[in-house]
């Protein structure tokens, strides 16, 4: 269960009361937790591989600490415009100092690249780049498949994008299996693991809030990657608007 971030302005991120609470709320989410590592363990490589790995939008850093414990090797640069959410992510990955970078640029201009170096084996982002959809507005969608060119361009031949990301449900119909599943699942959770105290009513309310938040379908993802010539795009994995997609430069 995520905040409502209707409630916030579009550059909340950069506070660091907003990065706070959400953390407090998010931090120990179970399920997005098993996603990450699902799509770790499904990227095409060896545990003992060196391997250059760019983290956009990578937040408190919870995904690139699932690839710095499985690929020992890695080299991690991570990429957020928050600093209050850089700040955490250094927080979390002091550990492996000496392999991890951090880079701070905003994916709403496309300049956000210049200050990244180099060329990487994998790009890699969770539950980030659909924000930019809600920053920018009508030309949110146009500015996404913009971004997915970005980072096509940023990759070694050979490497390639894998994306957890929120999607829409394509219509009504889908948004209410959506959301039964979405609830059911929910409350049929040990109550250790629901981070707020909250009534069935309100809990509906907020999943709706959730589904009808601004982001793209899946097929407007796959479309995009595609368009910004990633080939073997494909989704890898999906449970209603949670979704694991990739693309892969030759």
């Amino acid at each position: 269960m995520t905040t409502n971030s209707e409630s916030y302005p579009p550059n909340r991120w950069l506070s660091p009361e907003f990065a706070d609470s959400w953390l407090a709320v998010n931090r120990n989410e179970v399920r997005d937790q098993s996603i990450r590592k699902r799509l770790v363990l499904t990227l095409p490589f060896q545990p003992g591989d060196n391997i250059r790995v760019l983290d956009v939008g990578t937040g408190d850093g919870a995904l690139a600490l699932e690839v710095l414990t499985v690929y020992r090797k890695a080299q991690l640069v991570c990429h957020d415009y928050s600093e209050a959410m850089l700040s955490n992510a250094r927080q979390k990955l002091s550990q492996f100092s000496p392999s991890v970078s951090f880079i701070d640029s905003d994916l709403k201009y496309p300049e956000w690249t210049n200050v990244i170096e180099g060329k990487f084996d994998a790009v890699i982002s969770s539950i980030a780049i659909h924000n930019v959809i809600e920053q920018s507005g009508n030309r949110g969608p146009d500015r996404i498949q913009a971004i997915y060119a970005e980072i096509f361009s940023l990759l070694k031949p050979g490497g390639c994008f894998f994306n957890f990301e929120f999607v829409s449900p394509p219509g009504p119909v889908t948004e209410a299996i959506y959301l039964k599943k979405q609830l059911d699942e929910y409350k049929a959770r040990p109550k250790m693991e629901i981070p707020i105290d909250i009534s069935s009513k309100e809990l509906e309310a907020a999943m709706c809030r959730h589904l009808r938040h601004p982001r793209a379908s899946l097929l407007d993802q796959l479309d995009w990657l595609r368009q910004a010539q990633f080939k073997e795009v494909d989704c890898l994995w999906k449970d209603t608007q949670s979704t694991i997609i990739v693309g892969f430069r030759h």
